[in-house]
């Protein structure tokens, strides 16, 4: 059984006096995170004459308790979610297929979040078509804000009132949902802090250590009153991970603390863990994983020190460098083997797909360790070598490349919109740092092909972007760096 440290509030804020007379952090929820309304309040009162005029799916009748249009949203959010809203094979869990709509029958801040998500959900997928009326998309907007604050306001409540001791388990459900529904309204700032919300629950109610080691031994096992298996709870901490690596690549604003907590003491036996060589994809897959997480941890612990040289030199920096760096390129080795290999996905696949994200994904942390110790004003030294050209942002557009043959294979399973990074991000930069036209092209045409969003990276919003640059000709000098201030769509803040 694992144990979650729970500590009881006497007190609706993060530091209560119980809290701090046991010192530790107070794991209420930060309810600071405003929804704002674009539309004004004037207009939410016509909502209840609008519900009747949203164009929905067909209705999946008696699936949840709630109003027709709630129904019908909550089954637009199972149709959305069914695959596992995850873009790589190995990160499918049950948050999506099982327990958020699980839950969303007991608890109704779950349901009211997965209804909004389900709205936006349908906005998002409406969004271009020009034959729905300004006013009926309006509407579903209004009627998203009322079941996001619905949702907020019954967490809220149940956390003041201690009502069903207000189990972390449904705290970080809600949570989730909300980064994924501010994420479908590309309100990054709003989405990043529901992400340090979750985190820090996380960090001040989950023994991390004790959980790993009870999901390997027991996958189903509950507590007495635990509403999560030890399973269920394990995947929702790797799905806060996997959004703090895409977003932390995206903003400045996103530290990887999660990251650095999940490996803090791994590192030291990561190396006598790793595999020899990759025979399946899930064996890719961790160890990208966990060089990704023990890379973007340093990255960000060492952000201090780009500007003192003396620092890098330091015996055990330099060594810490060169063994990240030598087992970057024994993995890119390893999956490069097996993707050549008889045992290898077959090509055009969900699976084939799946490991050559993997290997994208090596190499562009293969990259981060090189540009770590630079700072961004100064990268332009370094990136026009050409072993930084070829052997790093060739190999990524041509992983890349493979991925995105298979993004319309027949059969695609994936969604369009996930928590997690995938080809958007890389290409964005590719073609930042890279010295070849015909490279920035080859990155450009991915992502003028690619539909799909990517947690803050929007295949759409990002390509506006880099057009505007190329026809500026500002040799992307306005575009943000590995290591800038701000985030990737206002690179000058």
């Amino acid at each position: 059984m694992v144990r979650i440290r729970r500590v009881k509030c006497d007190e609706g804020k993060q530091s209560c006096n119980r809290c701090l007379s046991t010192g530790r952090v107070c794991d209420g929820y930060d309810l600071t995170v405003r929804v704002v309304n674009p539309l004004g309040r004037a207009r939410q009162k016509g909502v209840a004459k609008a519900s009747g005029d949203l164009t929905m799916p067909p209705t999946l009748l008696n699936s949840i308790l709630g109003t027709e249009t709630e129904k019908n949203f909550f089954y637009t959010c199972r149709r959305a979610t069914e695959s596992g809203v995850a873009l790589h094979i190995c990160c499918v869990t049950s948050f999506w297929t099982r327990l958020a709509p699980q839950l969303s029958h007991e608890y109704e801040a779950v349901r009211h979040a997965v209804i909004a998500v389900g709205a936006a959900y349908h906005l998002h997928k409406v969004a271009d078509i020009t034959s729905i009326p300004r006013g009926t998309k309006e509407k579903i907007e209004i009627f998203i804000l009322q079941q996001y604050n619905k949702s907020i306001s019954i967490l809220r409540q149940d956390i003041l009132q201690k009502r069903y001791i207000c189990d972390t388990g449904v705290v970080l459900i809600c949570c989730l949902a909300y980064i994924y529904l501010e994420s479908l309204r590309l309100n990054h700032a709003a989405a990043i802090k529901h992400l340090k919300n979750g985190i820090h629950i996380i960090e001040s109610s989950v023994d991390l250590k004790s959980l790993r080691n009870h999901t390997s031994a027991s996958h189903r096992h509950k507590g007495k009153n635990a509403i999560l298996s030890t399973q269920d709870l394990w995947g929702i901490v790797l799905q806060f991970r996997n959004c703090e690596l895409c977003m932390h690549c995206f903003s400045a604003e996103v530290p990887m603390t999660l990251g650095s907590k999940l490996y803090e003491n791994h590192s030291a036996n990561t190396a006598a863990a790793q595999p020899k060589s990759i025979r399946s994809i899930a064996e890719g897959h961790e160890a990208r994983i966990q060089l990704a997480s023990e890379v973007m941890s340093r990255d960000w612990q060492w952000q201090g020190f780009k500007h003192q040289p003396t620092f890098w030199v330091e015996s055990h920096v330099h060594q810490e460098l060169s063994s990240l760096r030598q087992r970057g390129r024994l993995i890119d080795l390893s999956l490069q083997a097996y993707i050549s290999s008889a045992a290898a996905p077959r090509r055009g696949t969900w699976e084939y797909y799946s490991l050559c994200m993997d290997m994208l994904h090596t190499v562009s942390i293969l990259a981060v360790i090189e540009l770590m110790p630079v700072p961004p004003e100064e990268h332009a030294i370094l990136v026009h070598s050409s072993s930084f050209q070829n052997d790093i942002l060739g190999k990524m557009i041509a992983y890349g490349e493979e991925m995105h043959a298979v993004h319309n294979s027949l059969g695609w399973p994936p969604p369009d919109v996930s928590l997690e990074t995938s080809i958007v991000g890389p290409m964005y930069w590719v073609y930042v740092y890279s010295a070849h036209p015909q490279d920035k092209k080859r990155a450009m045409k991915i992502l003028q092909e690619t539909k799909q969003r990517e947690g803050p990276w929007d295949a759409k919003q990002i390509l506006t972007m880099l057009k505007s640059d190329a026809e500026r000709q500002c040799s992307c000098e306005t575009l943000r760096k590995w290591g800038g201030d701000a985030n990737c769509y206002e690179p000058s803040k």
